[in-house]
């Protein structure tokens, strides 16, 4: 099944509207920073289980911290999952 990066933003962008409220879908930009819309550590620790379900996609807790951006976590997910599709083929 090929993952697309459309399916991909919009599950992370109802996750963080769902958790934050204050946050608008319309904010989650590419370049949009996380920290600085309120998406708080245990936010993005949430939504990465809410991945690794839906996706298959394990992140290790290095690549989590270096997560600045919402496009960080969107390509990290299309990367991985990929190889996961791939090691599985």
């Amino acid at each position: 099944m090929s993952l697309k990066k459309e399916d991909v933003e919009k599950m992370l962008r109802d996750f963080l509207t769902e958790v934050q409220p204050d946050i608008k879908a319309e904010d989650l930009t590419d370049d949009a920073e996380l920290t600085a819309l309120g998406v708080e550590s245990l936010d993005v620790i949430e939504m990465l289980f809410e991945v690794e379900d839906q996706y298959g996609v394990t992140v290790p807790d290095e690549v989590v911290q270096s997560f600045v951006t919402f496009k960080d976590v969107v390509s990290y997910i299309m990367e991985n999952h990929e190889d996961v599709a791939a090691d599985a083929g």
